[in-house]
C-alpha cells in the first residue's frame, strides 16, 4: 500500500489491526469477525489457490492431471 496508494508504512501498522499474518483463511476469519459493512471480497491470483486447495507439492507439474488423486 504504501507503494500504490502512497500511504506511509508507519499510518498503516498503527491504524490498522491486520489480524492475521499470511494465510488467507486468517484474513476471512478476520473480516469476519470485524461485522464489517461492506462487501467481502479479494483478488486472488490463480496460483496461489491452486497452491492452497491442491497442496503446494501436488501443484508443481510433476505429474500428469490423469495421475493425480
Amino acid at each position: 500500500m504504501e507503494g500504490v496508494e502512497d500511504i506511509p508504512g508507519t499510518a498503516l501498522h498503527e491504524g490498522i489491526d491486520w489480524g492475521w499474518e499470511k494465510f488467507f483463511p486468517e484474513y476471512l476469519d478476520t473480516i469476519e469477525k470485524k461485522e464489517l459493512v461492506m462487501g467481502r471480497w479479494a483478488m486472488v491470483g490463480h496460483g496461489p489457490i491452486r497452491s492452497y486447495v491442491m497442496g503446494y507439492d501436488r501443484c508443481q507439474g510433476k505429474e500428469d492431471a490423469s495421475e493425480r488423486k
